[in-house]
């Protein structure tokens, strides 16, 4: 079933603020007043905490990754790698070409390399900088030019 068609004018009633207005957003209240909760505020008994290590370079090859220390550590669960994504290991809305973990290289600097597991957030950041990664650091192509005629 169809909706009737509403006129420009019955649209243009359901749109608030405009141009060079400030419109008010839906959780601002409660994140003024420490009511809003954030994904960190949430608990649950026997939840894990997760925190992702990314790459500290614009552009580099991943020659080992060694997390056998930081898996050891008292309070870890699970570390993970491009190895464990299920199915392919890539995402995006328009096109599926970006890596969920990096495989070979890293593209950015922040780019996910591997996520940790733990049982609360503080063991989880002291466990995550035991894992060792070896990169080999590229020259980042930043010219256009060079960039279309490279290989």
């Amino acid at each position: 079933m169809t909706s009737p068609a509403r006129s420009p004018q019955d649209l243009r009633n359901d749109v608030s603020g405009g141009i060079g207005e400030s419109p008010l957003r839906p959780d601002g209240y409660l994140k003024v007043r420490g009511e809003f909760a954030y994904s960190s505020d949430l608990w649950l008994e026997n939840m894990l905490w997760g925190v992702t290590l990314r790459s500290p370079h614009p552009y580099a090859r991943i020659l080992s990754v060694d997390y056998a220390e930081a898996l050891a550590h008292p309070g870890v669960f699970a570390i993970l790698t491009y190895k464990d994504v299920p199915g392919e290991n890539v995402y995006g809305l328009k096109f599926q070409d970006t890596p969920v973990l990096a495989e070979d290289v890293v593209r950015y600097q922040g780019e996910p390399v591997a996520i940790l597991a733990a049982d609360d957030p503080e063991t989880a950041r002291q466990a995550r900088k035991k894992i060792k990664v070896s990169y080999e650091v590229l020259e980042p192509v930043t010219d256009a030019e060079r960039a279309a005629h490279d290989e």
